[in-house]
Order: C-alpha cells, then structure tokens, then sequence
C-alpha cells in the first residue's frame, strides 16, 4: 500500500486522457504506473464550469499496476501537493472495491427465462446451424422475391 513518499504524477496520454498515479519505474520505452486514476472533465449545466470525475484507469482489470509505452504518453509531471491526499484515498479504493457484475436476468425476444429441456436445447442449436450456414427456407426465400414490373429505360 501507499506510503505518501511515492512518487505521484499526472500524466497527459496522446488518446487526451489524463491519469494520475504512483510512478514505480521507467526505463527508455516504458513507464510503470501504480493505480492509475483516469480524470475526466464533464460540463456542468452552469456556464463556464466542469465537474472532475476520477475512475481506475482499466476498471475491469484486477491489476494496479500497468506498463505504458512512452510513445502514448505526451508528458509526465510531478502531481501538486495538494491532491496527493486525494489520490491516496483512491488508490486505497482502488484496492478495496472489486468489479463484482451483478447478476440480471436478460430477455431475449422469444427465448423467456425457463427450464431448457434437451429437445429445446437441440432446437436452438438447429437455428444457430442452420442461421451460421445459411440455409434460406422457401418462406424466406418468398419473403426476398420482389416482383418487378414492365418499366423500360
């Protein structure tokens, strides 16, 4: 965990992202990042204004730490004294909080949530044979048929 005597940055990507982190390492390609924190400025419905937004920066990687190519980054600076306090406590949520996905139920048009027999599991996987093979039934083919008419150009 942090101590507070890390070296803490912000660093501008050339996607525009910013990030604040821990810088760990760098050598002459790569930087290592420790719980990098994306900002996002969103406006605000008042003029002149924004709202900062703070997000881990892959928030559905279980890693904190991440190996940047220095060709994607525009430039690295030392990060003001005044929101090492706040990046501490995200670093420290960073570790805390997990991506847990809920569990949902989805519904598919025609395929309700019900017990699956093997008949019907059999079924289904027909559809999908026949859909990835592309075999045209005569309805469907019915459906295509436009009938023209006797126009001459």
């Amino acid at each position: 965990m942090l101590t507070g005597k890390e070296l803490f940055v912000i660093a501008k990507l050339i996607s525009g992202e910013n990030i604040m982190a821990c810088l760990n390492d760098e050598d002459e390609h790569y930087v290592e990042f420790e719980y990098p924190i994306l900002i996002r400025m969103q406006p605000t419905p008042l003029p002149n204004r924004e709202s900062i937004a703070a997000t881990p920066y892959c928030q559905f990687s279980s890693d904190t730490k991440f190996l940047i190519s220095k060709r994607n980054i525009v430039f690295i600076k030392k990060l003001h004294a005044s929101f090492i306090p706040h990046f501490i406590r995200f670093a420290k949520e960073y570790d805390e909080t997990a991506f847990i996905p809920r569990e949902e139920t989805y519904q598919v048009d025609g395929f309700e949530d019900e017990e699956l027999t093997v008949e019907e599991i059999n079924r289904r996987i027909e559809m999908l044979e026949a859909i990835a093979n592309g075999e045209v039934t005569e309805e469907e083919e019915e459906k295509n048929f436009i009938d023209g008419n006797d126009t001459i150009h």
